[in-house]
């Protein structure tokens, strides 16, 4: 089934960890299943009032030119879901096969890439709603902890897309960083260890 929770801000849902961490128990006592599910998804709707075309734009940009990273925090494993797919790469093969020598893609190729398929809800950002972007690439999960720090590393991102301090150089690790979230660094180290291990998903 689909759990679809109210439009709620960052910070109540700081206040609400509990609940959150409530919920998620409630679910695994009743043998719901998460990590294990390979069809379902963790879908994050930010509203997109604030959000200017531009940073849209960068947001595109960030996911695309940190996408083995952001695979990995996807906790998807090697492999992209065909229902949160990049705008510009099949696999991940072909991604690092258009890196440049200081390991970036030039802006307008990954530009002429979105726009060709923004029409494409299934796509790591989906851009076609009124008045949401939506990242759909995480892989869904029953840990709170999880959830949590997926929502953290959302929020980091968006915020400096928002305030046009998210730059081209910038790193999955910098938003890390900038984020404060010993949580979120914790799921990262994890999945970065089983990516490379080659597990399918985690």
């Amino acid at each position: 089934f689909e759990l679809i929770t109210q439009p709620m801000t960052y910070n109540f849902i700081q206040e609400k960890e509990d609940d959150f961490e409530n919920m998620c128990n409630y679910l695994v006592r009743n043998n719901y299943t998460g990590e294990d599910n390979s069809t379902a998804g963790l879908h994050i709707h930010v509203s997109r009032e604030n959000i200017s075309d531009k940073a849209v734009d960068n947001l595109v940009y960030f996911l695309e030119n940190n996408l083995e990273d952001i695979l990995i925090l996807s906790r998807r494993g090697q492999k992209f879901s065909r229902f949160a797919s990049s705008f510009c790469f099949d696999d991940i093969d072909n991604y690092r096969r258009h890196k440049d020598a200081e390991g970036d893609l030039d802006f307008d190729r990954v530009m002429n890439c979105y726009h060709r398929n923004e029409g494409n809800r299934y796509k790591i950002l989906n851009t076609n709603n009124y008045s949401t972007i939506e990242f759909r690439l995480f892989k869904s999960t029953l840990e709170s902890e999880k959830l949590l720090a997926t929502i953290d590393f959302v929020n980091t991102l968006v915020l400096m897309a928002q305030s046009g301090s998210l730059r081209s150089w910038h790193t999955v690790e910098d938003i890390i960083i900038y984020s404060d979230s010993k949580r979120l660094y914790d799921m990262y180290m994890e999945a970065h260890d089983k990516y490379f291990e080659g597990n399918e998903a985690y």
